[in-house]
């Protein structure tokens, strides 16, 4: 399952991340945390976390990743390392083979990579009101929904399927 979290900033992706992490018993967990937010919820053998050298980071979740092992891999802020990413593209085509499942949040769609964007099963749409993300939204959303989203208040909202 990739889920992926979009919305301004200080509107509670942070806390949803937790949330998520928490829903789960996952046998690992790996964190690229490019703003160390998460640092302090490392546990050596369970849950590691890093905010430097992305491409080794990548490689080492990879690596050890394995079929029968429940692995979540999560993205914080991916559109400052995201975007043509060849190790972010090949997580998110073929991770699935790996048993690695990922959460990745970002404050705009427009700047989500576009693999991101197209292999997420389920967005976590928290208030958005840049005219480039409203616009790629009414696109996708009727407009009840688009109108609850620029309205969420702080730690609202939307699941949204687009698939």
């Amino acid at each position: 399952m990739i889920h992926s979290l979009i919305g301004k900033r200080g509107r509670g992706k942070t806390s949803l991340i937790a949330e998520l992490i928490a829903s789960k018993p996952w046998d690992q967990i790996f964190i690229y945390d490019y703003l160390g937010e998460f640092m302090q919820f490392a546990i050596d053998g369970y849950i590691t976390v890093c905010n430097t050298g992305f491409v080794d980071f990548a490689h080492y979740v990879w690596d050890n990743s394995h079929p029968g092992i429940e692995t979540l891999l999560v993205l914080d802020e991916i559109a400052i390392f995201g975007k043509d990413n060849p190790q972010i593209d090949h997580l998110f085509r073929i991770g699935r083979h790996k048993q690695i499942q990922i959460i990745s949040a970002s404050q705009r769609f427009y700047t989500l990579p576009v693999i991101a964007r197209s292999q997420t099963d389920i967005f976590h749409v928290f208030q958005i009101t840049e005219q480039r993300d409203v616009q790629y939204l009414k696109g996708l959303v009727p407009p009840a929904t688009m109108d609850r989203i620029i309205n969420l208040q702080k730690f609202e909202y939307v699941d949204l399927d687009l698939s």
